[in-house]
């Protein structure tokens, strides 16, 4: 086939690259154009045998190139591609203005390729048949209508079947070779990367760590032709390095002639937390009457050891060795009675003394506490506290402790030069709550201890109980809000509180609370 001049006409520069690697191999003159008057005015000055149009694009649409474009010279063949593909437009494109195809972006190269071929061919034919008899000519016109009403049925099944899969409500992904090469927009948006981000990269990389190896064997079980069942749950690792837990079902499938699997994935993160919440209320339960029990049989025999201890030291006349051992007895007897009356704070929380309380105030004057306990040289704080905050109702005692403990863990998570940033802010994303926050530049919560932070009698620290972060969530609990927390890809935490601006249980009864 001779060389032949053809036009290509699309505002993304990636989709008019994608084309110049596919047709220079043709050896055609290629002319490109970002809008379609400039598409126009190419049409005037060379005579185009093949016009690939964008069928959306900046001060004139493709429709509208296809008309200007024909009153030029009618035997240009026109194609149209669209990422927005519509039953109306098709119809205008092929049977109005009679465009050879329609090709739903992402296409497929090797069916561009061949629509190329086609087109390219049917305008030799038409400048051919100028000449022939009128017979001829109405056989060969009655076929390209065949044709053209065969092809309009084709792209009408594939936009119905884009919208349905576009559509979804469920992420739709499909995995070959290991690889992801389709994910709908329902599952851009649920994972947060971009399209492209995504294509060819192994599905494992968006797994949590822990769900990897499970996951790849039952892929490799699955393409062996082992009969599985198709339902599975596991994590998958969000862009911003969160995670959220998915019910997907999986089902063999052909993608582009070879063997893939088709995947249906559902967000189910929610559903996980209320029952991580219903087990944590009843560990919770559990825990209480236990703690209870214990704290009550303790505190008696507690409190007899060390008056005792403190007797002895007061009144009697001891050896230095034995009065230091004594003062030992003394100060571990006290520290007993405070870790019990911890024990019973968690246990049996007390009622909270609801009142309008300022947020900034509070969570400033719980800074200035815990900086008085601390080395002010190797760490800097950093305030980012939003202005204008409303009240909202609180125990200030209780939300106090809350952050004094968190700003406390962040400091003892940071070592050598650190940074501490505290935050507030309204946040609007649902109902109105305002969000407190901490975060530390530290080296992070190790993966394997995350799902336990908020268990009671969990700690890695040497000195620590394991209740702080219990009763900090039993207290924001108490208030109706959230306590979570988020973890950097390179190290560092972030804690965050979030508390209702108006509680409604408080404001019509309070002293219920």
């Amino acid at each position: 086939m001779p060389k032949k001049n053809i036009l290509i006409a699309d505002d993304e520069s990636a989709i008019r690259s994608l084309l110049e690697k596919l047709l220079r191999d043709e050896r055609h003159r290629l002319f490109f154009a970002s809008d379609g008057e400039e598409a126009v005015r190419f049409a005037k000055m060379h005579p185009m045998d093949l016009a690939v149009l964008d069928m959306v694009m900046p001060r004139m649409g493709g429709l509208e190139a296809i008309k200007e474009i024909k009153a030029i010279d009618e035997h240009t063949e026109v194609l149209i591609i669209t990422g927005n593909a519509e039953l109306g437009s098709l119809n205008e494109a092929l049977f109005d203005y009679g465009a050879v195809d329609y090709l739903i972006k992402p296409f497929d190269l090797v069916e561009l390729k061949l629509t190329v071929k086609r087109a390219l061919h049917n305008r030799e034919l038409a400048l051919r048949n100028t000449h022939e008899n009128e017979e001829l000519r109405n056989r060969i016109m009655e076929l390209e209508q065949d044709f053209r009403e065969k092809t309009f049925r084709l792209r009408d099944s594939q936009i119905k079947y884009k919208n349905i899969v576009s559509n979804s409500t469920d992420a739709i992904v499909v995995i070959q070779e290991g690889l992801l090469k389709f994910v709908n927009i329902r599952g851009v948006e649920l994972i947060g990367f971009f399209h492209h981000e995504l294509m060819n990269v192994p599905f494992t990389d968006l797994l949590h760590p822990e769900d990897r190896s499970e996951a790849m064997e039952r892929y490799h079980r699955r393409m062996a032709g082992e009969h599985l069942p198709p339902e599975n749950k596991f994590r998958i690792i969000k862009k911003d390095g969160s995670f959220l837990w998915v019910d997907n079902r999986t089902v063999k499938t052909t993608w582009q002639d070879r063997p893939a699997t088709l995947n249906f994935l559902r967000d189910i993160s929610q559903q996980k937390r209320m029952e991580e919440m219903m087990i944590r209320s009843e560990k919770m339960a559990s825990l209480g009457q236990l703690s209870a029990g214990l704290a009550h049989e303790l505190r008696n025999p507690l409190a007899v050891i060390s008056s005792c201890a403190q007797f002895c030291v007061e009144n009697m006349d001891l050896e230095r060795l034995v009065a230091e051992n004594f003062q030992v007895i003394h100060r571990n007897s006290q520290k007993a009675s405070k870790l019990i009356s911890e024990l019973l704070a968690f246990a049996r929380p007390d009622s909270l003394n609801y009142k309008p309380m300022e947020l900034n105030q509070l969570f400033e004057r719980m800074l200035r506490m815990a900086k008085l306990e601390m080395d002010p040289s190797h760490l800097t704080f950093e305030k980012r506290f939003e202005a204008g905050l409303p009240e909202i109702p609180g125990d200030e005692e209780k939300l106090g402790q809350v952050c004094l403990n968190l700003i406390q863990n962040a400091i003892q998570a940071v070592s050598g030069k650190g940074i501490i940033t505290v935050e507030t802010r309204w946040d609007r994303t649902g109902e109105p709550m305002l969000e407190l926050s901490v975060a530390d530049n530290g080296p992070g919560i190790p993966l394997e201890h995350r799902n336990r932070i908020f268990d009671p009698f969990f700690t890695t620290k040497n000195s620590g109980t394991g209740l702080g972060l219990s009763i900090c969530h039993a207290v924001v609990e108490q208030h109706h809000g959230e306590i979570s927390f988020e973890c950097g890809e390179k190290g560092g935490t972030r804690m965050a509180v979030k508390l209702p601006i108006k509680n409604e249980k408080v404001t019509e009864h309070p002293h219920e609370q």
